[in-house]
């Protein structure tokens, strides 16, 4: 007869605890090891490849890597071997590396005057949940509708809502207007017309670097032009965007204090009161010269599409997008969010763009983000996301905004 589970040999048991136990190891590696190696490349970026994916993911999904870390170093002790021991040390020290980087990110708002709230981090949620109240067709390009998407404020009786311009990034190749739909949402929540623009996008036959700007000033014309409509004061305008959108946000606000022309559909572009840039390309030469060899590639072709070649082969139209060609005395207060290890868009580009705007006479405001890439703030909840909206929606309060009391999510 088949011996049961009681019946069964001490060798059998001990092969079916050799089997459990090897099996706790592999899932602890499977969680810690990852963990491990993301926490190395964020702390040592320069490493090829593991620094940009370290500090790509680690900062943005610090939460979740803690936990996975501090769950697969659990699952490997419990297995009471040697390289169960060893996988817990590795977890642990990736669950600290994890902590680590999201209480300095925490701490950068807290001095910016931003309350993070870290459970609400452990959330997993994308920037585009979010569904606009109103879609509407502002102009019309070569057989194609520009649309812009409105996001309402809470009813505010008697009062006109500022305006919050958003334009969107991905290197004037990708992207779309609903890439931080939930950040507008969160904008309206606290009494702004939260609208953003779409604008045609460079692809190999077609560059754009002559139109992108002035078709995002059409759009702004058109929405101060209809503030009325919207219950909205076209007085009160705040420019916002990321990466490619935070240097179109910069170059509109600047030329638009400059009074120079920067609309496709003809009209006056509004002075803007004051302007927030995430991780801006201001630099297209720079940003070309990315030497990093994950992003290098995707960099220059980026730039390569946007104008139409590199910024050696067309040297004027490079000036004519770098957002410092547009710095002037009365340009707006600026904010712009500096990730330290951004691998896609090199931070020299956006440092020297502050200091000559900086002794040009303009305010700018800087924060940095320690081991942070470009785009750390694409998670919702994400400590960096929680700390860049408030800290934004201080600046525009400083200078004519909504002020909201409680700013936290």
């Amino acid at each position: 007869m088949p011996q049961t589970a009681a019946q069964s040999t001490p060798s059998e048991r001990s092969r079916r605890s050799l089997l459990w136990c090897r099996g706790l190891v592999g899932i602890g590696g499977v969680l810690a090891i990852p963990a491990a190696a993301l926490a190395v490349g964020t702390f040592v970026p320069a490493v090829p490849y593991l620094g940009t994916a370290g500090s790509a993911l680690l900062p943005l999904f610090a939460p979740q890597v803690l936990v996975a870390a501090l769950v697969g170093g659990a699952l490997a002790v419990s297995a009471r071997r040697r390289a169960g021991t060893a996988l817990a040390i590795v977890g642990l020290l990736a669950a600290a590396a994890a902590g680590f980087v999201m209480e300095r990110h925490a701490r950068v708002g807290s001095i910016n005057g931003a309350h993070v709230n870290l459970l609400a981090a452990l959330v997993p949620r994308g920037l585009g949940s979010a569904t606009p109240d109103a879609t509407v067709t502002f102009t019309r390009v070569d057989g194609q509708d520009l649309e812009l998407d409105i996001y309402r404020p809470k009813a505010a009786p008697g009062t006109l809502a500022p305006i919050l311009f958003y334009i969107h990034g991905g290197g004037w190749i990708a992207g779309d207007r609903t890439m931080q739909a939930a950040n507008l949402r969160w904008f309206a929540d606290r009494g702004y017309l939260a609208v953003s623009a779409e604008y045609v996008l460079a692809n190999d036959t077609r560059a754009t670097w002559n139109t992108a700007s002035a078709e995002v000033g059409c759009a702004l014309t058109w929405i101060t032009a209809n503030a009325p409509t919207y219950g909205a004061d076209a007085e009160r305008v705040f420019t916002f965007g990321e990466s490619a959108g935070g240097a179109l946000a910069l170059t509109l606000g600047y030329a638009a204090a400059a009074n120079t022309p920067m609309s496709s559909c003809g009209g006056n572009i509004p002075r803007v009161r004051a302007v927030s840039a995430e991780y801006p390309a201001v630099d297209p030469v720079t940003f070309y010269d990315n030497p990093d060899p994950l992003l290098g590639g995707m960099a220059r072709q980026m730039v390569g599409q946007y104008l139409g070649g590199s910024p050696s082969d067309f040297p004027v139209r490079a000036q004519a997008v770098a957002s410092a060609s547009y710095i002037n005395p009365q340009a707006p207060p600026t904010l712009i969010f500096i990730p330290d290890n951004d691998h896609l868009v090199p931070i020299a580009g956006a440092l020297r763009f502050i200091d000559v705007a900086t002794r040009a006479g303009v305010s700018v405001r800087t924060v940095r983000f320690p081991w942070a890439d470009h785009a750390v703030n694409l998670q919702y909840y994400g400590v960096t996301n929680q700390a860049m909206v408030q800290i934004t929606l201080q600046h525009f309060c400083q200078h004519g905004g909504r002020c909201d009391v409680d700013q936290r999510r």
